[in-house]
């Protein structure tokens, strides 16, 4: 009876082994055509990956770009990995062939490639637009035309004629797919944010404005940062007394001129910029200040000085003055030691070449 059992057994259990390997053969088979790489990894693949972008919609966009072979298998990977919600977007590289197993890793724990920039204060619009474009290769023109409508402006929150003065200064980090629009919104929320407990009340937000007009020259003065609040102290002082502040920065804000000497029309050049003609302050910022230049235009150091001048030796500092003799005086002194100073050089290059 057990022989007769055996001989009915054995042979459907060697089948049924049989259609079980073919079985188990046929799925690894499917799953190493549906996750895993077919051959050995092609070209790059760049897979640009935008906010709000849904799943569906990249697992297609790798499929057309042989990156998997299967748009159902990234789905279901990604699913039952439960991170369909945590893609973050941005910049993505992958290969061709290298399939959906891998990924969905880069996508689930990979981060995207971003470019950094690091706009120092003291820029203009069309210095920072330049350094957008050196990274970015954005349109600058775009970004210029942004920055000076006063629509785009009120748009962002700024009541402001132009966005001059309130693209912070500070290191950002984009997709190298950047629009101008998106880097100038991020630059004017960092504003935003970080002058947002400088003035709490809702109506001093001119004071606002004034202080980042005046923030700006002072950013262009002030070579050294303890001498941020003297040269603040010194501009509010002539502004309580009428006088015009005097700031070389503003009349080269409207030659572009940033080196150089100015001469002597473009000193007398009639603009609402020029604040040796001009009492009061311009009517906008002339750079991006940085926090520190701000917070020195709304907190002056106690003073009575006037007037200021550059020291002699490079070092950035300044000579102050309460009166216009002693300034006179500070400014003689400051050119008969930058004298000397060359003329010691000469004898000493003149004494080297002999």
């Amino acid at each position: 009876m057990l022989e007769k059992i055996k001989k009915i057994v054995l042979p459907l259990t060697k089948k049924r082994v049989i259609i079980l390997l073919c079985a188990a053969i046929s799925i690894l088979a499917l799953v190493w055509y549906a996750f895993l790489p077919l051959r050995h990894k092609g070209g790059m693949v760049d897979e640009y990956i935008n906010k709000g972008q849904s799943l569906h919609a990249i697992a297609r966009d790798l499929r057309v770009h042989k990156v998997i072979t299967l748009s159902q298998a990234l789905l279901v990977w990604m699913k039952f990995a439960g991170g369909e919600k945590h893609i973050v977007a941005g910049h993505y590289v992958f290969f061709e062939y290298e399939g959906a197993a891998s990924a969905a890793r880069k996508l689930l724990n990979g981060h995207p490639l971003e470019t950094r920039v690091t706009v120092p204060e003291g820029l203009t619009i069309e210095q920072i637009a330049g350094l957008y474009y050196s990274a970015f290769h954005i349109d600058t023109l775009t970004f210029d035309s942004l920055c000076r409508s006063s629509g785009f402006a009120q748009e962002l929150g700024i009541s402001a004629p132009t966005l001059e003065g309130y693209l912070f200064p500070d290191t950002y980090r984009f997709s190298d797919r950047v629009t101008p629009q998106e880097a100038i919104k991020r630059m004017v929320e960092r504003f935003k944010y970080a002058t947002k407990d400088l003035v709490t009340d809702t109506n001093e937000r001119g004071a606002l404005h004034d202080a980042v007009i005046l923030g700006s020259i002072i950013e262009k003065e002030a070579a050294r940062p303890d001498e941020r609040a003297r040269i603040s102290a010194v501009f509010h002082n002539r502004l309580r007394l009428h006088m015009p502040l005097g700031a070389d920065p503003t009349v080269r804000y409207i030659f572009r001129k940033f080196s150089g000497p100015l001469f002597k029309d473009e000193l007398q050049t009639n603009s609402p910029y020029n604040t040796r003609e001009h009492e009061g302050l311009p009517p906008g910022p002339i750079c991006s200040p940085g926090l520190a230049a701000i917070q020195a235009a709304l907190q002056p150091l106690p003073s009575k000085e006037l007037y200021f001048v550059a020291r002699w030796d490079g070092s950035g500092s300044h000579e102050f003055s309460c009166s216009n003799a002693e300034h006179n005086r500070k400014k003689l002194a400051i050119r008969r030691n930058l004298l000397e100073h060359k003329s010691q050089s000469i004898d000493s290059v003149s004494g080297r070449a002999m």
